[in-house]
């Protein structure tokens, strides 16, 4: 059991690290809950100059692994700065609360459900601000699409050249009240065909395509402002990206629209649960949702009494429909909102208040052909 409860402790790592010349080598403490019975209580703590930069596993705050055993676990009221490598990591973990922290000045990921198989875990009324990304250059480009990079020594998670406060790789948790300050992106919702790293075998389901709406979800009254810079179609709210393997066996990531991965697909049925291939090529992994999920099971993704401000491109980008967008204000933005599918968008109560004296032009497809 890992109980850290004081406002007056702080913990520190080298001040050496990093070098002036790279951000490869910062060399930090961690924090690790594991282990079949174990649980962890961090409150008002001060975490600085922690974690391991690009080193898999080595976090300031880290819950490795324990399942559904810390469902009363928790990491709240805590700061994280300076951090070489994330905030807190839940990993294999469900039912954690993160609450109410307040992180800055972070390289790659910061809030981070690692394999997509994380659930009914809580992220609430968190700050993560001053996002650094790693790898060999940003995600950038004219068009829609971006060449994919491609996971190595140097990028342990090719995910991170587009860097955010919040990387949710499973929606099925309560995301509520969080703001998000700078990052390639503020709220990264990446596209997942299967779990990745430790649980790409063990788990049966696509964390992007199962058993979203029928099962406790809240994206509600989350802000972001300040991100986007580096490529138009990037958005501080961006449902977007595909991590994948590709034919090499390698983890691959698509910052942009990938029209090679299945789409975002919400289904009230794991179609995968009751398969036993392990075989990534198999159905279960890349087929299309549709030509498992029929017509009465499909369901939507629902965003709620969102907010995003001061971004060159979208304030809120997804490449896939089956969405509702309701209560959604957008500030000085390039472009109040970007969703490019053939499967059915919902906005309701949108708030645009743009400087470009641009009209406000609205897509012509007619409600009655939206399917689901």
């Amino acid at each position: 059991c890992t109980t850290i409860n004081s406002r007056r402790r702080s913990m520190f790592g080298d001040n050496q690290q990093p070098c002036p010349n790279t951000q490869l080598t910062g060399f930090g403490g961690h924090i690790m809950v594991y282990n079949s019975g174990s649980k962890g209580y961090v409150e008002g703590v001060e975490l600085v100059r922690m974690g391991q930069t690009n080193v898999i596993g080595r976090y300031p705050m880290h819950f490795h692994l324990l399942g559904d055993r810390c469902d009363d676990c928790y990491f709240r009221d805590c700061s994280v700065h300076r951090s070489y490598y994330r905030c807190v990591s839940i990993h294999g973990t469900n039912a954690v609360q993160v609450s109410e922290n307040v992180a800055y000045d972070v390289v790659g990921f910061c809030y981070y459900l690692e394999d997509g198989v994380e659930t009914y875990n809580t992220l609430s009324y968190n700050l993560g601000a001053f996002i650094h990304t790693l790898g060999p250059r940003i995600p950038y480009g004219e068009g829609q699409k971006i060449p994919p990079f491609v996971q190595s020594e140097q990028l342990t998670l090719p995910a991170d050249v587009s860097a955010s406060a919040f990387y949710i790789t499973n929606v099925k948790n309560t995301i509520i009240g969080n703001a998000a300050s700078g990052g390639w992106s503020g709220f990264a919702f990446p596209l997942l065909s299967e779990p990745v790293g430790l649980h790409r075998y063990t788990t049966r389901l696509r964390p992007s395509s199962e058993d979203q709406e029928s099962l406790s979800l809240l994206i509600d009254g989350n802000t972001a402002h300040s991100s986007s810079w580096w490529w138009k179609h990037s958005a501080p709210f961006y449902f977007g990206g595909t991590l994948y393997y590709n034919s090499d066996g390698v983890l691959e990531y698509n910052a942009g629209r990938d029209l090679t991965q299945p789409k975002r697909a919400p289904c009230k049925k794991n179609k995968c649960k009751n398969t036993t291939t392990t075989n990534t090529n198999s159905s279960c992994a890349i087929r299309e949702n549709y030509s498992w999920c029929q017509p009465y099971e499909q369901s939507w993704l629902r965003v709620t009494n969102t907010k995003a401000f001061l971004a060159p491109g979208a304030g809120l980008n997804s490449w896939n429909g089956r969405m509702e967008l309701l209560g959604y204000e957008c500030h000085d933005c390039g472009l109040v909102l970007e969703g490019l599918s053939t499967d059915g968008f919902w906005a309701d109560s949108v708030l645009g208040v743009c400087r470009t004296g641009v009209p406000i032009v609205l897509p012509n497809a007619k409600a009655s052909l939206i399917p689901g």
